[in-house]
């Protein structure tokens, strides 16, 4: 197969860009849901006592006299106020608190204050650095190119596509689509460089996201998913309904989150099976079609089981709460599995297995007919489609 040719190359750089641009642009169109009185504001906890949790309660709670921090750190304009630190007044659903700690508040009243959460901001980029040098130590140049690509991912999803499926969301299928494609590209290109893996990865990825996709939204309604077995797509939903007058489809949110799923196995498993099928074709010249398909496709099952098991552990892992009612609700497995919030676990898991499954043997003929020394006529076929003239 002939290298693509450079006018390819920069109409895929340029179009990637421009697309990246476009919702890059968009992502300071959409107003924020906060709220003047629902802002939060980081304040520090000066003392620890025992007290009732309300004027009208009997029972105790753990509270806190707080310091509010004041814009530049002003002392002399700082508030105090004392928050209760049970979210509940039976659970303390944020663990112990200590002298010192930072959290987020938000006014409830006049004068009064409710704790929001701990405040984290330290603690996640403290795991962040630990994460990029143990990245960078370990993978040098790629794990530097990894960090990069995930970075950039991060910033299209954030300020690209939820404002555009705030501003849109009768269009959510297809700017999901668009978006996965884009950062499914991003990686390649950075992770891979401008190399024929990364060609052959996209094409096979772009051809499983539109059968998934297409699978997905069949599936979906079969199965009549409304997008509301998430607590967060609710309160999603309401705030785009009273704060935009706008309708959306959270079933439409739903595939497109199956997607993302998908896109980060399916990444694994193709530049997987296109090493090994290059490997095979430098270690042996004058292996045939049938003989290099058998060989990697050994790989690419043995691949596809773990995969699959993880996918299913990941989701698990994800929906652990959930799962813990067929232990507490006295009803039948498959009265259970009809719950909206059980059957989205079970269709994630299913279709991002059906997903691998297909892009295996898609990726391996894609770089068969890419690496053979020896092609058939078919593969001769599929090379005169995929070249670039």
């Amino acid at each position: 197969m002939k290298p693509l040719s450079t006018k390819f190359l920069k109409f895929l750089i340029v179009s990637a860009f421009l697309i990246i641009a476009f919702l890059a642009f968009n992502s300071g169109v959409i107003n924020t849901f906060a709220q003047d009185n629902n802002e939060q504001k980081k304040a520090t906890i000066t003392k620890i006592y025992t007290g009732k949790c309300s004027l009208d309660s009997t029972n105790d709670c753990n509270k806190a006299s707080i310091i509010i921090d004041s814009p530049g750190n002003n002392l002399q304009n700082a508030i105090e106020a004392e928050v209760n630190l049970n979210t509940y007044e039976d659970y303390e659903v944020y663990g112990k608190y200590s002298v010192g700690d930072l959290i987020n508040v938000k006014k409830t009243g006049a004068d009064g204050y409710t704790l929001v959460n701990p405040s984290r901001d330290s603690n996640f980029l403290l795991l962040f650095i630990v994460f990029f040098v143990f990245a960078i130590a370990v993978g040098k140049a790629k794990g530097f190119r990894s960090i990069i690509a995930l970075t950039s991912s991060t910033l299209v999803i954030l300020l690209g596509l939820i404002p555009l499926f705030v501003k849109y969301p009768s269009y959510i299928l297809p700017i999901g689509f668009i978006g996965v494609l884009v950062v499914y590209i991003i990686n390649q290109l950075i992770g891979h460089g401008f190399s024929k893996l990364s060609y052959l990865s996209i094409l096979s990825a772009s051809v499983t996201f539109i059968l998934a996709l297409a699978f997905s939204y069949f599936v979906s309604g079969v199965f009549k998913i409304t997008g509301f077995g998430d607590d967060n797509a609710v309160f999603v939903a309401q705030e785009v309904t009273q704060r935009l007058n706008l309708s959306i489809n959270l079933g439409d949110v739903f595939i497109i989150g199956l997607l993302f799923g998908l896109a980060g196995a399916v990444d694994d498993v193709n530049v997987t099976q296109i090493h090994s099928v290059k490997e095979f074709c430098e270690l042996k010249e004058d292996i045939g079609f049938a003989e290099l398909y058998q060989k990697s496709m050994k790989i690419g099952t043995s691949h596809m089981v773990s995969i699959i098991n993880t996918l299913f552990l990941a989701y698990v892992g994800a929906a652990l709460p959930t799962i813990m009612l067929f232990g507490l609700l006295d009803q039948h497995p498959l009265e259970l599995i009809s719950r909206e919030d059980l059957t989205e676990e079970i269709l994630r898991t299913l279709i991002a297995s059906a997903g691998l499954i297909l892009a295996i043997p898609l990726s391996t003929l894609l770089a068969i007919s890419t690496y053979i020394k020896k092609p058939t006529k078919l593969m001769d076929f599929v090379n005169s489609i995929l070249r670039t003239r």
